[in-house]
């Protein structure tokens, strides 16, 4: 009868509280509490206490929200506090996490203040269709070592703004951003009076645009576990876009191993989320790292530089990407690792970015379904600018590549690839490599494409099928176009030369784009290479 009176008095007290959006943990005398309204899920056993499996953690762990509800980090709060207003503010982000039940089914913000961080891991929600959670930091005017972070353009383009009136110091303006209007641009390199854009940005086309230069001032830093740095996100489910995390400085100044996987953003079997202006890297062996991820993700203006055992970006099994800009730079460095490595994965569209000084490719897609609708700047590598392995489907609105220490683009065992324009120039090998099985196709829709001035060949193609037209260029070392063996093309208004010879199809010939082929239909066959080659 005790028993039963006990029960019927829990169950009253439970069923009798307010509705409330937080789920704190009190302990007193040793036992944990909580004021919570719950949903008893499974097996509940009485023994004279009240035992339920798992204890109370597991209790809070089923528990959904009931409000909106903001949570405010400062520096100079404390973990003893509700987190609800700035006056009571956590210190962090694990504090906050404390009073978030696991089922969101309301908008949960986290609102981080100006300061550095403590490392956090974000596990095991379920994020429902009328629920979201944000994490934001702050964003703040950089000091600048000349010039100024404010002023109005003179002039702009999609990919570029002067200020005829600044003084910026060389590129120390890489990875910040810029504000116009309510668009932001992230920048890849400057002079004192011109800035370059890593992606896309129309607002800065055109003179007369008032602007203003930001950076991350919100930092997280340290390790969330054992091997894993600051911000891991993990088994997180959501729909499309039902989580952000935005205006952070993820950085590496962490004490963690010196090799990978340890990284500085890890977000592993969780539906997509929204990654928005992040800086990750320094330091760290692997900037940001997506594993396993299904559901769409999009990732905005980020910053991933100086990793050092490890990728800048890594995606590996990730089912969907939408977007992707932002800017890759030296990474990799204490190896060959790649600025982005993509494997596995189903679609990743909309890729607008740079990846620059790497130490190995300054993109290396592997294995994966396609890569759609993409603008790809690589620069400088070690390796070389582009290197696609076993993937289906990719296409390339725009694609340039200078100054790679190997190749241009290496299209290896590639489906279907095409190019639209842009230029691939000055390379230490061949501008670009078509080999093993893969159909490759270019057109002049988005601007001619160029290949000049590359150390051996302009094209190299074996074992492969192509369809060249508009493709132009001058200067490359070798040949513009060396046909190694079985290799099948067709061109159209090509003029890709090069000091040797225009065109070789093996076996010392040597071939004139427009002596040798002054027609439509005219063709060159080298049976003992398997090779054909004929002008449309």
């Amino acid at each position: 009868m005790k028993k039963l009176f006990f029960l019927a008095v829990l169950l009253f007290c439970l069923v009798s509280l307010p509705a409330r959006a937080v789920c704190p943990i009190i302990t007193e005398g040793g036992v944990q509490k909580t004021n919570c309204d719950m949903e008893f899920l499974g097996d509940v056993t009485f023994d004279g206490t009240v035992s339920i499996a798992g204890g109370i953690t597991d209790l809070l762990a089923i528990h959904k929200t009931k409000a909106d509800v903001t949570y405010y980090l400062r520096t100079t709060g404390s973990s003893q506090n509700d987190c609800l207003t700035i006056p009571t503010a956590c210190k962090t982000l694990n504090s906050a996490q404390y009073y978030i039940p696991k089922v969101i089914a309301n908008n949960i913000i986290i609102d981080m203040g100006e300061g550095t961080f403590a490392a956090s891991d974000f596990s095991d929600y379920d994020i429902t269709s009328t629920g979201s959670l944000e994490v934001f930091g702050v964003l703040g005017a950089p000091t600048l070592t000349t010039g100024t972070t404010s002023g109005t353009s003179t002039a702009g383009t999609n990919t570029s703004l002067t200020d005829s009136t600044q003084t910026w110091t060389v590129d120390e303006l890489r990875g910040m951003l810029f504000l116009i209007g309510s668009s932001y641009g992230t920048v890849r390199s400057n002079t004192g009076t011109v800035v370059q854009f890593a992606h896309t940005y129309s607002a800065a086309s055109g003179g007369s645009k008032v602007y203003t230069i930001v950076e991350q001032k919100t930092k997280i830093t340290g390790k969330s576990s054992a091997d894993l740095g600051p911000l891991s996100i993990r088994n997180v489910r959501s729909r499309e876009g039902g989580y952000t995390f935005r205006d952070l400085f993820v950085s590496g100044e962490f004490v963690a191993p010196s090799t990978y996987p340890s990284n500085c953003l890890y977000v592993s079997n969780s539906d997509g989320g929204n990654f928005t202006r992040l800086k990750v890297g320094n330091g760290s062996p692997l900037g940001m790292y997506l594993l396993n991820n299904t559901g769409v993700s999009n990732i905005e203006n980020l910053y991933a530089y100086d990793t050092t055992n490890g990728w800048g970006v890594y995606l590996s099994n990730v089912a969907n990407v939408s977007t992707f800009t932002g800017m890759i730079f030296n990474c990799g460095t204490g190896g060959t690792w790649d600025g982005i490595k993509i494997e596995g994965c189903n679609q990743i569209s909309n890729l607008d970015l740079s990846s620059d000084e790497n130490a190995g490719n300054g993109l290396f897609i592997l294995d994966s379904v396609a890569l759609k609708d993409s603008k790809i700047n690589a620069n400088d590598n070690t390796n070389s600018g582009l290197y696609a392995q076993g993937v289906i489907h990719i296409d390339l609105s725009a694609f340039n590549a200078e100054g790679n220490t190997k190749n241009g683009a290496v299209f290896q065992a590639v489906q279907h690839a095409e190019w639209y324009g842009g230029t691939i120039v000055s390379n230490g090998i061949n501008g670009l490599q078509i080999l093993d099985g893969t159909y490759f196709f270019s057109w002049n829709t988005s601007g001619t494409p160029t290949i000049s001035s590359n150390s051996a060949d302009g094209i190299l193609m074996r074992s492969s099928t192509a369809n060249l037209r508009h493709i132009v260029g001058t200067a490359n070392v070798g040949f513009g176009l060396e046909m190694d063996m079985a290799s099948s093309a067709k061109w159209g208004t090509c003029t890709v030369t090069g000091t040797t010879a225009d065109i070789t199809l093996g076996a010392a010939t040597e071939f004139d784009w427009t002596t040798d082929f002054p027609s439509s239909g005219d063709a060159v066959t080298l049976s003992t290479k398997l090779n054909y080659l004929e002008r449309l």
